[in-house]
């Protein structure tokens, strides 16, 4: 078997590079995929920023953690200075309750 060693470094990394790990259950190998790893940390709250809530917009469907969506949902490709209103989740994607505080910007 090779030494980690005597493969060539990559310092630009792509989604569809591919990360080799081990399962919890055995230690059986597997391969990941850097996008699908990303998205897992996106959905589970694994990692994050402190003292920002990270949301992802939802246009149908029960409102979901982690969401903000129209009242009635819907939505999609509608221009930002058509909104009037937002509904936000209390809770993020992982669960934890979150206390939101929006700063309004005006530019008068």
């Amino acid at each position: 078997m090779a030494r980690i060693s005597d493969y060539p470094s990559d310092i630009t990394p792509e989604g569809s590079d591919i990360l080799l790990g081990n399962g919890a259950n055995g230690g059986i190998t597997k391969v990941f995929s850097l996008d699908n790893l990303s998205e897992w940390m996106s959905n589970t709250g694994k990692v994050t920023i402190v003292g920002q809530n990270n949301f992802a917009f939802q246009s149908e469907g029960l409102r979901q953690d982690g969401t903000f969506s129209f009242e009635s949902m819907g939505g999609v490709n509608t221009s930002f200075s058509d909104v009037s209103t937002l509904v936000f989740s209390t809770r993020a994607f992982n669960g934890v309750v979150v206390h939101l505080t929006i700063n309004r910007v005006c530019r008068c």
